[in-house]
């Protein structure tokens, strides 16, 4: 990176607040840098994106070309996500993707595919990530099982157990509700646990709780025949 590229990114983050907030957070008190990190809500993506014809057309069917009578209608208001989402057939998919904003329910289109990231050698760590890192890589608008080391603010203690991150999950559309006060939430992300009968779903974190690293659910063991 030469000069003027290093100078051009301390100028956009010098004037992007919410930016230079998140980032306050992975300096220690002399203000250095913890490490490279990825501030919460902001992803890697390629330097460019090609995107063909056809990914131009799925981005006018879903959120319309302007035409009104002969096209695919107004034009509506979208969002592009850089991340993990399902496929029509349930699987994962990296990339950059689209959701019109009046159909959200409807899902993603995915415009491109990116190369999975590759995932940091935490095994010195135990297998723990911590969440000034990466976050769980729950695909959007869904939640995924974690295990997490949570330190309780009512006896400094640290509690390991499984939990859920929610990646704006559709609470509402899947007649579901969040216990306290979040129920006008349509699209919820955080950590939460879901009640025995999967209609209610509670935050995981109580007040000054801090989920200090997490991990991949590890699968169960296998049974040993009998034979």
């Amino acid at each position: 990176m030469n000069k003027i590229e290093q100078q051009a990114i301390e100028t956009a983050i010098e004037n992007n607040e919410v930016l230079r907030a998140r980032l306050a957070k992975y300096e220690d008190a002399d203000g250095k840098a913890l490490g490279v990190v990825v501030p919460e809500g902001w992803a890697i993506a390629p330097s460019e994106i090609h995107l063909s014809a056809a990914d131009i057309e799925l981005i006018s069917a879903m959120c319309g070309d302007g035409d009104e009578e002969a096209g695919y209608g107004p034009y509506q208001d979208g969002t592009l996500i850089i991340g993990y989402a399902k496929d029509d057939e349930g699987q994962k998919v990296y990339g950059l993707h689209l959701s019109c904003d009046e159909c959200a329910e409807e899902g993603v289109t995915t415009l491109a595919e990116f190369a999975t990231p590759k995932p940091a050698d935490h095994s010195k760590d135990g297998g723990w990530i911590k969440c000034c890192e990466r976050m769980p890589d729950a695909p959007l608008y869904d939640a995924i099982e974690v295990l997490v080391a949570v330190r309780r603010s009512h006896d400094g203690k640290v509690y390991v157990f499984t939990t859920e991150y929610l990646n704006r999950y559709p609470v509402i559309k899947m007649d579901q509700v969040i216990q306290d006060d979040d129920n006008y939430m349509d699209e919820v992300t955080g950590w939460y646990y879901a009640s025995d009968d999967e209609e209610t779903w509670h935050r995981t974190l109580g007040e000054d709780d801090q989920v200090i690293a997490w991990q991949p659910k590890p699968p169960a063991p296998k049974e040993q025949s009998d034979e």
